[in-house]
């Protein structure tokens, strides 16, 4: 990824790139300055001041050209989709002027891409302190924590959502103030509780999204309970240095509480963590107000108490309400069903040794286990490299389709039949039934399990398209993409539920037509080298 050049300048002269900051799949971060003015009673002064330049990039697709400024390969329509995203974040960050949040100045394109400056902070993420000191203390947490709440009620007041709320994405200052930055998945709500745009809600980040996040259902309500999630999630980072399990570990295991005990947690502090990051949405904090009080009413005292440590048993954790379980395992709830990936079935909580062939029966269990898990080593090592089956990367071709399947061919005599997303199969309550069957729409366009494709459904389609066409049917199936740009194109879909990067686990749940298809691309491909 080649940034700008030291030295150079944006909109004509007014900004100067002293260094890069840092990049990431969807953009380049700078430090510049520009030329100001001090106007005083004795005359003006000039100084140079400095900012903060976010430039739009897509490491995986565009480039720069020999000239070191102008950035190639922007006709595809993935990098004017997310060119628009970028801008719209922009936009969104200059509506929002708090104390708590870091301030937009302006945005402007050039060199063929997009730019936005905004105001230069000097003091690191708060993943940055953490780093440094492995954990925050109970009154550096509640601190910051409160400041972040500040922004929050502001943005929520204005019927936005951040979104992608984590230690990362929370500034300092030298003074120790704080700053909500990045707000690229953030969303915009109207009056009746309706997002600004089609797009679904971004996942967030594993470990600070709620399970729902990953196919929320928009109701006419404004979703504050997401951010919420999030917002106790990064106060469990603070606290014990350790990102959470994810969602779906803790819907289904409830949050280990030994962490939280290690570092000595205040008791109080641990239980407003622990509803914050209640896995049932109807269980958390409805309000970040909420939340936000009952720090504020925190003494001294309450956050010097700890957590009493556990001698019985080192894997404490709290049920999914925020309680502790008796018998140190949590009270599971099932997770929603989907067609497209594997249930995990609720298990009765282990009871306490009795005796000494409770122990025998432990370890029969544990060695059945043991050769189970060396088993499955074994025939992962031995397995066909998937990843190359489905050729997550294409180098020197940028050109992507939003859609292949809309471009059917000619050929084709009558529309394919297709089938229904996993979302026309599970109600409100989150269970399959027979009930909601042909009640929505699918819009997925999603055929590759029904139809059997032939050299007419490739001919004359890009490498890129016939790329996402093969990664549909591993997308579909919940396929967790490492390639940056292949893993945010299926975000967009509300399909797409990405539960694991196991390419054998994926490729067992095809049907036989997948099957067939995707030895057919492998071999349409060899066959057009």
């Amino acid at each position: 990824m080649p940034p700008l050049r030291n030295g150079a300048t944006l909109k004509n002269g007014k900004y100067t790139i002293v260094n890069m900051l840092g990049n990431g799949a969807f953009g380049i971060t700078y430090l510049a300055t520009t030329h100001t003015s001090l106007r005083g009673d004795l005359g003006d002064m000039a100084i140079d001041v400095n900012v903060t330049i976010k430039e739009f990039y897509m490491s995986t697709l565009n480039s720069r050209s020999d000239d070191g400024t102008t950035v190639k390969h922007t006709d595809s329509s993935l990098v004017k989709d997310y060119k628009r995203k970028f801008i719209r974040e922009a936009e969104n960050l200059s509506r929002l002027q708090h104390d708590n949040i870091v301030k937009v100045l302006e945005v402007f394109e050039e060199n063929n891409t997009a730019y936005y400056v905004m105001e230069y902070l000097d003091g690191g993420t708060v993943d940055d302190l953490i780093k440094a000191k492995v954990r925050l203390s109970a009154v550096e947490t509640v601190e910051i924590t409160r400041q972040v709440c500040a922004a929050l009620q502001y943005m929520h007041g204005n019927r936005m959502l951040h979104l992608d709320l984590k230690p990362k994405n929370i500034m300092l200052t030298s003074k120790g103030e704080v700053k909500l930055i990045d707000f690229g998945l953030s969303k915009q709500y109207d009056e009746k509780g309706m997002p600004e745009d089609s797009t679904s809600i971004g996942l967030g980040t594993q470990g600070y999204a709620p399970i729902e996040q990953a196919n929320y259902r928009q109701d006419g309500s404004l979703p504050v309970t997401l951010d919420i999630y999030a917002l106790g999630a990064t106060m469990y980072k603070m606290l014990t240095g350790i990102v959470p399990p994810s969602s779906s570990v803790v819907l289904n295991n409830g949050l280990p509480i030994q962490p939280l005990q290690q570092a000595r947690v205040p008791q109080q502090l641990a239980k407003v963590v622990l509803k914050a990051m209640a896995p049932i949405l109807r269980n958390r904090y409805q309000s970040v107000e909420e939340l936000d009080t009952l720090l504020s009413n925190m003494s001294t005292e309450e956050l010097t108490i700890p957590i009493v440590e556990q001698t019985q048993n080192e894997n404490t954790y709290f049920i999914n309400d925020g309680s502790e379980a008796k018998d140190g395992r949590p009270q599971r709830q099932p997770a929603d069903p989907s067609p497209h990936r594997p249930t995990i079935n609720p298990q009765p909580a282990i009871a306490q040794p009795q005796s000494s062939k409770w122990w025998k029966t432990l370890a029969i269990v544990l060695s059945v286990v043991a050769l189970g898990i060396v088993a499955l080593l074994v025939v992962e090592s031995t397995s066909e490299d998937e990843d190359i089956v489905i050729a997550e990367e294409t180098p020197g071709s940028k050109e992507v389709v939003d859609n292949p399947f809309k471009k059917q061919s000619k050929k084709v005599e009558k529309e394919p039949a297709k089938v229904k997303t996993k979302d026309d199969y599970v109600d409100d309550s989150g269970k399959k039934g027979d009930d909601n069957k042909g009640t929505e729409e699918n819009n997925s366009g999603y055929i590759l399990d029904t139809h059997y494709l032939t050299d007419a459904d490739l001919d004359g389609k890009t490498q890129e398209e016939i790329t996402i066409i093969r990664n549909y049917m591993y997308a579909w199936h919940g396929y967790e993409f490492k390639t940056a740009w292949l893993a945010e194109y299926f975000k967009q879909f509300s399909w797409y539920h990405p539960y694991t990067n196991n390419t054998v686990t994926v490729a067992n749940s095809f049907n036989a037509v997948e099957k067939a298809n995707v030895d057919f691309i492998v071999n349409y491909e060899k066959r057009h080298k």
